[in-house]
This record gives C-alpha cells, sequence and structure tokens, in this order.
C-alpha cells in the first residue's frame, strides 16, 4: 500500500471498507453508499432519501456492521458462476 494512503486511512482501516477520493476518505456504510451513488448501482437514491432520517448515520452503520458480519454467507449465496463478466 502506498504510504501517503495508508497516512489518509483510520487507524482501525482493516475493519471495514473505504472509499479515498481526492478530497475525503469514506469508511464502512457511508463508503458503500458513496461507491452506489457514484456507480449509479440500483436504488444508491433511497439512500440519498434516507439521509435526512433521524437516526441515518446510525441504522446505515449497523446495517453495513450486520452486513460485513455475514461476508462467508454473501459469498456462498454468489457463485462466481453467477457474477456478471
Amino acid at each position: 500500500m502506498d504510504d501517503d494512503l495508508r497516512a489518509r486511512l483510520p487507524d482501525d482501516y482493516e475493519d471495514c471498507m473505504h472509499l479515498v477520493t481526492d478530497t475525503r476518505v469514506y469508511s464502512c456504510g457511508e463508503a458503500v453508499e458513496q461507491v452506489a451513488k457514484r456507480t449509479g448501482a440500483a436504488g444508491w437514491w433511497l439512500t440519498a432519501a434516507a439521509r435526512g432520517l433521524p437516526k441515518y448515520p446510525d441504522a446505515r452503520e449497523t446495517l453495513y456492521r450486520w452486513a460485513a458480519d455475514r461476508r462467508s454467507v454473501w459469498g456462498k449465496l454468489a457463485r462466481e458462476e453467477s457474477l456478471p463478466e
């Protein structure tokens, strides 16, 4: 990993995913939200609508942690043969 990039990541960077841009570092659920928005993934607009709800950031991070803690399950559901090329 590039030293400049590593210096921008939080100390606990191995605990979740990160999106590093020229101006910011997004972590965990916020990183997933930003990736969905930037790639135009289906339903990204739901997160935009939900941002105004009370406790949305807490709920987003709780959902992220729930999904991240079940990576092995998602891997079994999305077998290599079923992924688009």
